[in-house]
């Protein structure tokens, strides 16, 4: 006898409703991606870097650019090679940290003095580090040779 009551199995409408979020679940959410750090401003680049040698010493100077922004230090990096050895053409050169400046606001101008050794030829570089780490582009290198005899 029939009613006009549905008899069909009832987990079969939740059965297809659970097939359709599973299918559709995955893809619902966008795009799956690791997280986007917020962009910040680049650390300024150090301008006018120069260097002088006294004996086994090497002082550099070099100006901020753009006052400091966001900049807390100054690594130096410094690369080194025999004077009869010099690196191949267009060979990458290989800068260690040799030191550090602590950054101050309203400095025109920062130094810094590396003791050498007095037959090697040096290359010296300036990064600008942030706050958590990061590094600004270096600035241009410049080369220091033995002075003569």
């Amino acid at each position: 006898m029939s009613c006009g009551v549905d008899r069909r199995l009832p987990g079969a409408r939740w059965a297809i409703l659970i097939l359709c979020l599973l299918m559709v679940g995955p893809w619902a959410c966008g795009r799956k991606a690791p997280p986007v750090p917020p962009e910040r401003p680049p650390l300024p680049q150090p301008m006018e870097l120069n260097a002088w040698r006294e004996g086994d010493a090497v002082g550099l100077s070099w100006r901020p650019g753009e006052r400091d922004r966001g900049v807390v230090r100054y690594a130096v990096l410094r690369s080194q090679w025999p004077v009869e050895a010099p690196p191949c053409e267009g060979c990458p050169l290989v800068f260690q940290e040799v030191g550090s400046v602590e950054a101050a606001p309203e400095t025109d101008a920062y130094t810094f003095t590396d003791r050498i050794q007095t037959d090697l030829v040096y290359s010296y570089k300036i990064e600008p580090v942030g706050s958590s780490g990061d590094r600004g582009p270096a600035s241009r290198r410049i080369v220091v040779a033995p002075t003569a005899r």
